[in-house]
Protein backbone atom coordinates (compact mmCIF):
# COMPACT_ATOMS: atom_id res chain seq x y z
CA UNK A 1 0.00 0.00 0.00
CA UNK A 2 2.85 2.41 0.81
CA UNK A 3 4.37 1.84 -2.65
CA UNK A 4 1.02 2.62 -4.28
CA UNK A 5 0.66 5.83 -2.26
CA UNK A 6 4.18 6.96 -3.18
CA UNK A 7 3.56 6.12 -6.87
CA UNK A 8 0.26 8.01 -6.80
CA UNK A 9 1.89 11.10 -5.25
CA UNK A 10 4.72 10.97 -7.80
CA UNK A 11 2.28 10.82 -10.73
CA UNK A 12 0.22 13.69 -9.31
CA UNK A 13 3.35 15.80 -8.84
CA UNK A 14 4.50 15.04 -12.40
CA UNK A 15 1.12 16.09 -13.81
CA UNK A 16 1.09 19.36 -11.87
CA UNK A 17 4.46 20.37 -13.35
CA UNK A 18 3.03 20.08 -16.87
CA UNK A 19 -0.21 21.94 -16.19
CA UNK A 20 -0.17 25.49 -17.49
CA UNK A 21 -0.94 28.12 -14.91
CA UNK A 22 -2.15 31.50 -16.07
CA UNK A 23 -0.98 34.79 -14.62
CA UNK A 24 -1.81 38.27 -15.91
CA UNK A 25 1.02 40.29 -17.44
CA UNK A 26 -0.06 43.57 -15.84
CA UNK A 27 -0.93 43.72 -12.17
CA UNK A 28 -0.97 47.49 -11.71
CA UNK A 29 -3.81 49.99 -11.76
CA UNK A 30 -4.72 51.17 -15.29
CA UNK A 31 -5.68 54.56 -13.82
CA UNK A 32 -1.99 55.29 -13.16
CA UNK A 33 -1.16 55.00 -16.87
CA UNK A 34 -0.68 58.46 -18.37
CA UNK A 35 1.38 57.61 -21.44
CA UNK A 36 1.56 54.59 -23.75
CA UNK A 37 4.36 54.00 -26.24
CA UNK A 38 4.16 51.30 -28.89
CA UNK A 39 7.26 50.57 -30.94
CA UNK A 40 7.68 48.11 -33.78
CA UNK A 41 10.81 48.20 -35.90
CA UNK A 42 11.59 51.85 -36.58
CA UNK A 43 8.06 53.13 -35.96
CA UNK A 44 6.85 54.54 -32.64
CA UNK A 45 3.41 55.72 -31.61
CA UNK A 46 2.77 57.61 -28.39
CA UNK A 47 -0.58 58.09 -26.71
CA UNK A 48 -0.79 60.69 -23.93
CA UNK A 49 -3.58 61.18 -21.43
CA UNK A 50 -4.54 64.82 -20.91
CA UNK A 51 -7.00 65.02 -18.00
CA UNK A 52 -9.51 62.33 -18.99
CA UNK A 53 -8.97 62.16 -22.76
CA UNK A 54 -6.26 60.46 -24.77
CA UNK A 55 -4.34 62.17 -27.57
CA UNK A 56 -1.96 60.86 -30.21
CA UNK A 57 1.38 62.68 -29.98
CA UNK A 58 2.19 64.50 -33.20
CA UNK A 59 -1.27 63.92 -34.66
CA UNK A 60 -3.49 66.56 -33.09
CA UNK A 61 -5.86 66.45 -36.07
CA UNK A 62 -6.94 62.94 -35.11
CA UNK A 63 -9.51 62.15 -32.43
CA UNK A 64 -8.64 59.02 -30.42
CA UNK A 65 -11.04 56.12 -30.91
CA UNK A 66 -12.14 55.36 -27.35
CA UNK A 67 -12.87 51.71 -28.10
CA UNK A 68 -9.21 51.21 -29.08
CA UNK A 69 -8.09 52.56 -25.70
CA UNK A 70 -10.68 50.38 -23.95
CA UNK A 71 -9.33 47.33 -25.83
CA UNK A 72 -5.78 48.21 -24.81
CA UNK A 73 -6.67 48.60 -21.14
CA UNK A 74 -9.19 45.76 -20.86
CA UNK A 75 -7.87 43.16 -23.32
CA UNK A 76 -4.18 43.69 -24.00
CA UNK A 77 -3.25 44.40 -20.39
CA UNK A 78 -5.51 41.57 -19.23
CA UNK A 79 -3.79 38.96 -21.40
CA UNK A 80 -2.42 36.11 -19.35
CA UNK A 81 0.91 34.37 -19.69
CA UNK A 82 1.12 30.64 -19.32
CA UNK A 83 3.71 28.20 -20.60
CA UNK A 84 7.36 29.17 -20.30
CA UNK A 85 8.87 28.90 -23.77
CA UNK A 86 12.48 29.78 -22.93
CA UNK A 87 14.65 31.58 -20.43
CA UNK A 88 17.62 31.88 -22.80
CA UNK A 89 18.32 35.32 -24.27
CA UNK A 90 19.80 33.79 -27.42
CA UNK A 91 16.35 32.31 -28.22
CA UNK A 92 14.49 35.65 -28.09
CA UNK A 93 14.66 36.13 -31.87
CA UNK A 94 13.06 32.70 -32.36
CA UNK A 95 10.01 33.98 -30.49
CA UNK A 96 10.19 37.53 -31.97
CA UNK A 97 10.62 39.14 -28.55
CA UNK A 98 14.04 40.72 -29.07
CA UNK A 99 14.66 44.44 -29.55
CA UNK A 100 14.53 44.36 -33.35
CA UNK A 101 11.65 41.97 -34.09
CA UNK A 102 9.33 42.43 -31.12
CA UNK A 103 6.44 44.82 -30.60
CA UNK A 104 7.30 46.92 -27.56
CA UNK A 105 4.63 48.25 -25.19
CA UNK A 106 5.75 50.78 -22.60
CA UNK A 107 3.37 52.14 -19.97
CA UNK A 108 4.33 55.30 -18.07
CA UNK A 109 2.80 57.10 -15.11
CA UNK A 110 2.38 60.85 -14.67
CA UNK A 111 5.97 61.39 -13.55
CA UNK A 112 7.40 59.44 -16.50
CA UNK A 113 8.19 56.31 -14.49
CA UNK A 114 7.58 52.91 -16.03
CA UNK A 115 4.59 50.97 -14.70
CA UNK A 116 4.94 48.19 -17.25
CA UNK A 117 7.12 47.22 -20.18
CA UNK A 118 6.45 44.25 -22.42
CA UNK A 119 7.67 42.86 -25.72
CA UNK A 120 5.21 40.83 -27.77
CA UNK A 121 6.03 38.40 -30.56
CA UNK A 122 3.89 36.48 -33.04
CA UNK A 123 3.46 32.78 -32.61
CA UNK A 124 4.22 31.02 -35.88
CA UNK A 125 2.63 27.77 -34.75
CA UNK A 126 -0.60 29.10 -33.19
CA UNK A 127 -2.10 32.31 -34.59
CA UNK A 128 -4.52 32.56 -31.65
CA UNK A 129 -1.70 33.17 -29.17
CA UNK A 130 1.39 35.36 -28.85
CA UNK A 131 4.65 35.30 -27.02
CA UNK A 132 5.40 37.89 -24.39
CA UNK A 133 8.47 38.89 -22.45
CA UNK A 134 8.44 41.26 -19.53
CA UNK A 135 11.53 43.39 -20.01
CA UNK A 136 12.47 42.89 -16.37
CA UNK A 137 12.99 39.17 -17.05
CA UNK A 138 14.60 36.99 -19.73
CA UNK A 139 11.68 34.53 -19.63
CA UNK A 140 9.44 34.23 -22.71
CA UNK A 141 5.86 33.07 -22.14
CA UNK A 142 3.04 31.92 -24.37
CA UNK A 143 -0.10 34.03 -23.92
CA UNK A 144 -3.64 32.72 -23.61
CA UNK A 145 -4.85 34.76 -26.62
CA UNK A 146 -3.57 36.90 -29.44
CA UNK A 147 -3.42 40.66 -28.77
CA UNK A 148 -0.51 41.75 -30.95
CA UNK A 149 -2.85 43.02 -33.69
CA UNK A 150 -4.12 45.60 -31.17
CA UNK A 151 -0.64 47.11 -30.84
CA UNK A 152 -0.44 49.00 -34.10
CA UNK A 153 1.93 51.93 -34.66
CA UNK A 154 -0.36 53.40 -37.34
CA UNK A 155 -1.96 56.66 -36.12
CA UNK A 156 -5.18 56.05 -38.06
CA UNK A 157 -5.67 52.75 -36.22
CA UNK A 158 -5.89 54.71 -32.95
CA UNK A 159 -7.52 57.87 -34.24
CA UNK A 160 -9.94 59.22 -36.78
CA UNK A 161 -10.63 62.59 -38.28
CA UNK A 162 -13.31 64.40 -36.29
CA UNK A 163 -16.71 64.64 -37.91
CA UNK A 164 -17.28 67.94 -39.72
CA UNK A 165 -19.53 70.39 -37.89
CA UNK A 166 -23.23 70.16 -38.65
CA UNK A 167 -24.67 72.90 -40.86
CA UNK A 168 -26.82 74.24 -37.98
CA UNK A 169 -23.83 74.73 -35.70
CA UNK A 170 -21.83 76.21 -38.59
CA UNK A 171 -24.52 78.82 -39.19
CA UNK A 172 -24.67 79.61 -35.47
CA UNK A 173 -20.93 80.28 -35.38
CA UNK A 174 -21.20 82.64 -38.35
CA UNK A 175 -23.85 84.78 -36.61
Amino acid sequence: IAVLIVAFLYVQHSKSRHTASYEGIFSGDVETIQKVQIRKGGETLELVKADTTWQISGHDTLEVRQHRMDDLMQKVLAVRRSTVMTEKTEKWSTYSVDDSTGTHLLLLDGSGGSVGEFIFGRSTSDWSKNYVRLTSSPTVYLTDKSVIYQLSTTPTYWGKKPAPPKPDSLQATMD
